[in-house]
């Protein structure tokens, strides 16, 4: 059973029965990738993402970073 009180990592909804949500894990390098919510969710260093809003606002955050990464490394 889903953790009742299970919140998005990004916006803080709560997780509902009917909520399409997805698990985000991340690579040794910190790239994020998204899977279909399983209740493997609730394993430890799993963040949890309440739709396709927040997984973009997440994936927007990482590529603004590597690209701000980029950036210093080229300025360097």
């Amino acid at each position: 059973m889903i953790s009742p009180n299970c919140l998005c990592n990004e916006c803080g909804a709560l997780k509902g029965e009917g909520n399409r949500w997805f698990e985000l894990r991340r690579t040794t390098s910190g790239a994020p990738y998204f899977r279909e919510w399983t209740l493997d969710a609730e394993q430890p260093g799993t963040e949890h993402i309440c739709g396709e809003k927040c997984a973009h606002a997440v994936l927007s955050k990482y590529l603004t970073a590597l690209r701000e990464q980029v950036r210093e490394e080229v300025a360097a």
